[in-house]
Parts: C-alpha cells; sequence; structure tokens
C-alpha cells in the first residue's frame, strides 16, 4: 500500500495543476468575452456610420473610437484578411471626414458601398 506522505504529494500535484488550468480556461473565456464586447463595439459603429453615408452626410459625426480600441486591443488581426481590409478602408474615409471635413461625393459612395458590404459579413462572422 501507498504510503500517506505519497498521497499527500499527488493530492498536491493535481491540485496545482487543477488550478492552474481552471485559471488559464477563466482567462480564456474573459477575453473572449471582451473580444465579443469590442468586435460588436465596431458593428454598432459601422451601423450608425452607415447610416450617416445613406444619407449623404460629409460632416463630422462618423464614430471612430470602437474601432480605434478593436485595433489597439489587436482584435482586428482575427478577422479574416478581406474582412479586415474594408474596414481600414472605410475608417480611412471616415478619419478623412473627421480630420478635415472635405470629402467627395464619389468617397461617400464609395464609404456606403464599403459598409454595404461589411456589415453583413461581419455580422455573419460574429454569429460563429
Amino acid at each position: 500500500m501507498v504510503s500517506s506522505p505519497i498521497w499527500t504529494l499527488i493530492g498536491v500535484v493535481v491540485g496545482a495543476i487543477l488550478g492552474f488550468v481552471l485559471n488559464f480556461l477563466r482567462e480564456y473565456i474573459q477575453e473572449q468575452k471582451q473580444r465579443r464586447k469590442y468586435l460588436r463595439d465596431l458593428l454598432a459603429d459601422l451601423e450608425y456610420n452607415k447610416e450617416l453615408a445613406e444619407k449623404g452626410e460629409k460632416k463630422w459625426g462618423y464614430h471612430t473610437l470602437a474601432y480605434t480600441d478593436a485595433k489597439g486591443a489587436k482584435y482586428l488581426f482575427d478577422l479574416p484578411e478581406k474582412l479586415r481590409t474594408q474596414i481600414y478602408d472605410s475608417q480611412a474615409i471616415m478619419s478623412k471626414v473627421y480630420g478635415k471635413g472635405e470629402v467627395s461625393a464619389e468617397e461617400i459612395k464609395r464609404l456606403r458601398e464599403l459598409l454595404g458590404s461589411i456589415i453583413p459579413e461581419f455580422k455573419k462572422y460574429l454569429e460563429n
């Protein structure tokens, strides 16, 4: 029969491993929740910006903070390359509006087209 100190040692080792795994799992779940929150905020901003672009607005008011937050948290790198590139392109136009407020009608039209293709694809990505 195995002596009591060996069982104690086995219990300590198993407990330490179990504690490490559970802590890792908890952190992973929290990270995924935060990632989803940032990306859903970005989607909400894109939808709002699409409404402005559909009205033909060429003035300040486009939301870019969620993009900045998601980019800073490095969550955009998880997106498919095509979607990420389209989001970058739309943000470039919105940043131009933010910076100088001078954009052409063609740029607003391009923004509408980009957002029209980004939003459904982004929603589909978030559902998976």
